[in-house]
């Protein structure tokens, strides 16, 4: 009886793990970039940008936010950042404030849209190239 008991015990610590876990997924969607100027390009799946010859590139991108259902992440800060590599300090480009009660609850998961806009140079990268990131950051310091 003993054993059944632990074993109960268990697997409510189980359910209870799995419900209090939880995660926000940001996502980009729709990145265009313009290079001095020129006609609007869009990566195609968030892939390479082509700077050329540009000393200046105009970036435009959505960002698609989810999150569980009755998840709460109260104030939180979305910031996109680019980085020459990974081993590099991340650069901050763009940042904003997401509200609690902006979050769409009528869906599960829950979710918010929102954009950036920013500007870059080549010089900003490596040659071989670099990272452009988002981070969502909730009002407790977890970073997604």
């Amino acid at each position: 009886m003993k054993n059944k008991i632990q074993f109960l015990q268990f697997i409510a610590m189980l359910f209870i793990s799995f419900s209090t876990y939880s995660q926000v997924t940001a996502s980009v969607q729709n990145l265009q970039y313009t290079n001095n100027g020129q006609a609007t390009i869009s990566a195609a799946n968030c892939g390479n940008l082509d700077f050329g010859t540009s000393t200046s590139t105009s970036i435009n991108l959505g960002i698609n936010l989810s999150k569980p259902n009755g998840q709460v992440v109260g104030l939180s800060d979305l910031r996109v950042y680019t980085q020459k590599s990974s081993s590099d300090s991340r650069i901050e480009r763009s940042w904003g404030q997401i509200q609690e009660s902006s979050w769409n609850t009528l869906v599960q998961p829950n979710t918010r849209q929102a954009s950036a806009n920013f500007s870059i140079n080549s010089s900003d990268f490596n040659v071989s190239g670099g990272i452009l990131f988002v981070v969502f950051k909730s009002s407790g310091g977890t970073e997604y």
